[in-house]
C-alpha cells in the first residue's frame, strides 16, 4: 500500500513539472482531488529549488488551490530566511490574487505586506507591485504608500501601477506627485507618463458606453 503511495505521488509530480501545459493541466485536478494536502507540503519544499523551472511549476501548482493556499504559503513566507523562496510565495499571490476578487485584504496577506513593504531587494519590489495591481482595489492603499517611498524602484513602480488602475483618487495624487519638484526626476516622469495612462483609460472606457 505504502509503496503504491509513493509511486502514484511520483508519478502525479513527474506529470506537474513535465514541460507540456496540457498534461501539467491535467495534473493539477488530479492533484487537487486525490493528493491536496500531500501536493501542497511537496510543493513548499520546492519554492527555493535551484532549478527555475521547478520553481516556476511549483508557484503554478501551488496557485490552483486558490484561497486555501493564503494560509500555508503567508507561513512560508514569514519564516522564510532567503529571497528566493520569498520571492516564489510572493508569484503564488499574484497568480492567486486577481482570481480572488478581492474587496478587502485577508489577515494572512496583510502580514506579508508589512514586511515585503519593507524590503528593497529589486526582484521583491516588483513581484510586490505586480501583487498588488493584481489585489485590485484592495491594493490601491498599498501602492499609494508605495508610491511616496524615497526608494525610487518602489515609488516608480507603484505609480506606473496605479496609473493603470481604476479609482477616483488616482487621477489627483498623480498630479500631486508629478508636480513635487522635491522628487526624484525618475518619479516624477512615472508620475507623469502614468497620468496620461489613467487618463487614455479613463476617456476610453467612458467612450465605451
Amino acid at each position: 500500500m505504502e509503496e503504491s503511495f509513493y509511486q502514484e505521488i511520483n508519478e502525479l509530480f513527474k506529470d506537474i513539472f513535465h514541460p507540456n501545459p496540457c498534461i501539467n493541466q491535467m495534473a493539477y485536478k488530479v492533484m487537487l482531488r486525490d493528493w491536496p494536502d500531500t501536493s501542497i507540503e511537496k510543493l513548499m519544499l520546492s519554492l527555493d529549488h535551484k532549478d527555475i523551472e521547478v520553481r516556476r511549476k511549483s508557484v503554478k501548482a501551488l496557485s490552483q488551490f486558490g484561497e486555501k493556499i493564503l494560509k500555508p504559503i503567508s507561513a512560508k513566507f514569514l519564516l522564510a530566511e532567503n529571497k528566493t523562496t520569498r520571492l516564489s510565495c510572493l508569484k503564488v499571490f499574484v497568480l492567486i490574487s486577481s482570481a480572488l476578487n478581492l474587496d478587502r485584504t485577508p489577515k494572512e496577506i496583510s502580514q506579508v505586506l508589512d514586511l515585503a513593504i519593507r524590503d528593497e531587494a529589486p526582484e521583491i519590489v516588483l513581484t510586490l507591485v505586480q501583487m498588488l495591481r493584481q489585489m485590485g482595489s484592495a491594493g490601491i492603499p498599498f501602492l499609494i504608500s508605495l508610491s511616496k517611498d524615497d526608494n525610487v524602484l518602489k515609488a516608480t513602480a507603484a505609480i506606473t501601477a496605479l496609473g493603470e488602475m481604476h479609482s477616483p483618487c488616482i487621477a489627483s495624487l498623480l498630479e500631486e506627485i508629478s508636480s513635487d519638484q522635491s522628487r526624484d526626476l525618475l518619479v516624477l516622469q512615472s508620475a507623469k507618463n502614468a497620468l496620461e495612462t489613467y487618463m487614455n483609460l479613463k476617456n476610453f472606457n467612458a467612450n465605451q458606453y
